[in-house]
């Protein structure tokens, strides 16, 4: 997964804002890294790509932004737990 990838993916999907795509991208790669580093800390067989972050997206209220779906997710996974901070602010 390429982050401009990615990011073209949320402006397209979400239209949200350049700024907007690139934190949660941003966001998104550090996760799938410390993921690929260390798997024992996440719970979900899934691989993390750019049709998984789409999808959990797509599963946040809809009236939310496109970061605020992000920090929903972050926290109804509660990743909280691993290494990284992965809420936007």
């Amino acid at each position: 997964m390429l982050q401009e990838e990615l990011e073209q993916r949320l402006l397209n999907e979400f239209g949200c804002s350049r700024s907007a795509a690139n934190a949660i991208s941003e966001k998104a790669i550090m996760l799938k890294d410390e993921v690929e580093s260390d798997p024992d800390n996440w719970d979900s067989l899934t691989e993390i790509d750019m049709d998984y972050i789409v999808s959990k997206l797509d599963m946040a209220p809809e009236q939310l932004s496109a970061t605020a779906k992000w920090n929903w997710w972050v926290n109804v996974m509660n990743l909280h737990k691993l290494e990284q901070d992965y809420e936007i602010n």
